[in-house]
């Protein structure tokens, strides 16, 4: 099992090599670092392998070819494909949420049926990988029929709200101000109620969640820690399965559930767009919908390139893809509730990412969410496990 680097291919990454003066796709080795995967397979000539890739990775192109579709036959025969002296044992490649033809197997399938939609099988979060599965042919059980993940698909997707309901409440510090307490960390949210209040005048639901926060933020919170322990731990939404999968009987608490320090103003800004998001069913406010008060001091800010830097994570939507990025600073992970105003924890990412609840993170804060957001989510993971392991054994 394994997954070629994916700077190359992804999205964000081909923008920002764009921006590269000189930048040429074809002398980028990232582009062929999958070769370094092929090399393994030549080697270990496993019965089976899953490859796994951003989505982006179907779009990428290298003199004006698909890289994608020149990994899929690469990886047919990876012996052929590197001029190897070993066997030249070949592969079929299986999607794993599409039906199987085996009666056609190779070149039945499109490039886009290799995509997973996470939100389809019951993982919180619309994270959409391309993940594909080899099988050897002289080992393929022929008998083996249906779609690989269909006991896993969920009809109606597991909202952020269901997942991270029941984690102790907390407030976000600031950063740069001494004395980082409750105590000015509520009279920042008194200077944002006040800032923002006349600005979400265009909604009732706005200004009464806004009231609302304003008036709780007199109940005193801390900013949690690695071990935040909880008397009563609140019941979850949950469905059973996540429950089952999360929870630890024996963990009377919670780990690496810590709310960082953010700017005085950011925090403003994160006020006015939960309230905002509350009123509009989920729809975080876009750059033209800040009033001029809380436009940062960013000459991009009105160009329209990040029309989307602040996004609150909506309690009844499906959240957003966890990324390493979530490291950096939170502003695209902003809590849905307005009177914790503050970004997502590490607990709260490893939520969404289906991290078992006593899974505990090592390192700084900042290395603890890199490792959240580089992983895939484990319950995919095990479901994808489990089709291998099914697998195998009708080879038996």
């Amino acid at each position: 099992m394994g997954g070629p680097p994916c700077q190359a291919y992804s999205l964000v990454g081909r923008a920002r090599n764009k921006g590269i003066k000189g930048y040429i796709a074809e002398e980028d080795h990232r582009h062929f670092l999958y070769k370094e995967y092929l090399k393994v397979l030549d080697l270990v000539q496993p019965d089976v392998f899953v490859m796994e890739n951003v989505k982006g990775i179907l779009t990428a192109k290298v003199n004006g070819e698909s890289i994608f579709q020149k990994i899929r036959e690469d990886l047919v025969c990876p012996a052929r494909a590197l001029r190897s002296s070993r066997d030249q044992v070949e592969y079929e490649l299986l999607p794993f949420a599409h039906p199987l033809e085996f009666q056609n197997l190779y070149g039945s399938y499109q490039n886009k049926d290799f995509v997973i939609r996470a939100e389809e099988f019951g993982i919180p979060q619309a994270r959409h990988r391309v993940i594909l599965l080899g099988v050897r042919k002289d080992l393929l059980p022929r008998e083996l029929t249906g779609e690989l993940l269909s006991d896993w698909k969920h009809d109606n997707p597991v909202t952020t709200g269901q997942v991270i309901n029941n984690l102790p409440r907390l407030r976000s510090g600031l950063s740069r101000t001494t004395p980082n307490d409750f105590q000015a960390w509520k009279n920042n949210f008194e200077r944002g109620f006040l800032k923002i209040y006349p600005d979400l005048a265009f909604s009732t639901k706005a200004q009464d969640n806004a009231k609302n926060a304003y008036e709780s933020a007199t109940q005193e919170l801390n900013q949690g820690g690695r071990w935040v322990p909880a008397k009563r731990i609140a019941k979850s939404h949950l469905p059973a399965e996540l429950k089952q999968w999360y929870e630890d009987k024996c963990l009377p608490g919670f780990v690496n559930h810590e709310a960082r320090n953010h700017m005085a103003e950011d925090l403003h800004r994160y006020l006015y767009a939960s309230c905002y998001a509350a009123a509009k069913n989920g729809t975080s406010p876009r750059s033209r919908d800040y009033p001029t008060n809380l436009a940062p001091k960013h000459k991009n800010w009105t160009t329209g390139n990040f029309t989307d830097r602040f996004k609150v994570q909506a309690e009844n939507r499906v959240a957003s893809t966890v990324t390493s990025h979530i490291s950096k600073d939170g502003h695209y992970f902003i809590h849905y509730d307005p009177s914790q105003c503050r970004s997502l924890t590490v607990r709260e990412a490893a939520r969404i990412q289906t991290f078992p609840d006593n899974y505990f993170f090592e390192g700084n804060r900042t290395e603890q969410y890199v490792q959240v957001g580089n992983a895939v989510p484990p319950l995919l993971a095990n479901h994808i496990a489990k089709v291998v392991f099914s697998l195998l054994n009708q080879k038996k």
